[in-house]
């Protein structure tokens, strides 16, 4: 092997590197988003029920039970957004200390079981925020 071919191979080791890197990174901030999402919704549900307790309007406005499936919905998004960090996690550092890890568990299930929990939180947002916007009726 001469300079050139040992220059060429170290070039592309260090950009995929780089490219790893610049992945995790958006990966890490589009979950802490979704967290961020599901949790905001959970505290405008409580601060709006807060709301309707002091103004006494609590039972001609509101369904209980559409606000526990809403609360519930914003906290499985949660989870999922949280099992999507795990799994981003472990699936990068088995990439970088076991030879190979993406060979074996292909490039479509190593980027799937990254994506689906945080496609599944974005679905339990919008089911959330839904199911909230339904549990208030108009006087």
């Amino acid at each position: 092997m001469n300079s050139n071919e040992g220059n060429t191979q170290e070039l592309l080791r260090d950009l995929h590197r780089i490219n790893a890197e610049v992945i995790k990174e958006s990966g890490l901030f589009a979950l802490k988003t979704l967290i961020t999402l599901n949790g905001g919704g959970i505290i405008a549900v409580f601060a709006f029920l807060g709301s309707a307790l002091r103004e006494g309007t609590f039972e001609k406005l509101v369904s209980l039970s559409d606000i526990k499936w809403a609360t519930g919905l914003f906290v499985l998004g949660i989870v999922a957004a949280i099992a999507s960090l795990a799994t981003t996690y472990i699936l990068a550092q088995l990439q970088f200390t076991v030879p190979r890890t993406l060979e074996r568990i292909g490039s479509v299930g190593f980027i799937g079981a990254m994506v689906f929990p945080a496609a599944l939180s974005i679905v339990f947002f919008t089911c959330g925020a839904f199911t909230a916007i339904n549990a208030v009726s108009p006087q």
